[in-house]
C-alpha cells in the first residue's frame, strides 16, 4: 500500500485526481470489496491504473477449457508416485486422477481440470455400488474392489489397474 502511496504522491495534482478517481471507479465497477479489504484494493488499483502491475493473459484451449497456466498446475497435481495398488484414470495429457487406499481409508486424488472433476463425480457415485456388488465376494480385498470400480466405469471413463511398482 505504501508504494502506490508514493506513487500516487509523486503525481501532479492533476494527473494524481485522474488515477485515484478511475482506481476509485474500477473498485466500484469490478471489485466491490469488503471494508476491511478496501485500502489494499485502492492500492493495486492505482498501480494498475498506473501501469505498474505486469500480468499474463492467456487464452483458453477450446477443447480442454483450461488455459496453459491451468493445465501446467494440473499437470503438477498429478505428477508422482500413489501408493500401490491404484487405479489411475488416463486423460489426453497423462492422468488426471487416482484411486488408491490410505491409511485405512479410501483416497479419491483427482485434477481440478474438467476432466478430472467429471470422473472423480462418477468415481464417487458407483464407490458406494461396487462393495454391494463385488466386494462380498471377496471381502477386504482392494485390488478386487479397484477391479469392481474399474469394470464399472469401463466404456466411459478409461482406468488402469496398477498392481506393482512402476507399471
Amino acid at each position: 500500500m505504501d508504494e502506490a502511496e508514493e506513487r500516487a504522491a509523486a503525481l501532479p495534482s492533476s494527473r494524481r485526481a485522474a488515477v485515484m478517481e478511475a482506481a476509485e471507479r474500477f473498485l466500484a465497477d469490478r471489485v466491490r470489496p469488503f471494508e476491511r479489504d478496501r485500502a489494499a484494493c485502492l492500492a493495486y488499483a492505482v498501480l494498475l491504473e498506473l501501469g505498474e502491475v505486469s500480468y499474463e493473459t492467456q487464452e483458453v484451449d477450446g477443447r480442454t477449457w483450461l488455459t496453459p497456466l491451468q493445465q501446467e498446475i494440473h499437470d503438477s497435481q498429478m505428477a508422482g508416485a500413489r501408493p500401490v495398488p491404484h487405479l489411475r484414470f488416463e486423460g489426453e495429457r497423462g492422468p488426471v486422477g487416482y484411486v488408491y487406499r490410505a491409511g485405512g481409508q479410501w483416497v479419491l486424488d483427482f485434477g481440478e481440470s474438467p476432466e478430472g472433476r467429471e470422473i472423480a463425480a462418477a468415481v464417487r457415485h458407483w464407490r458406494d455400488v461396487v462393495p454391494r456388488v463385488r466386494y462380498d465376494a471377496v471381502p477386504g480385498d482392494p485390488v478386487e474392489w479397484l477391479r469392481g470400480l474399474a469394470a464399472a466405469l469401463t466404456g466411459r471413463h478409461q482406468a488402469q489397474l496398477v498392481v506393482e511398482e512402476g507399471q
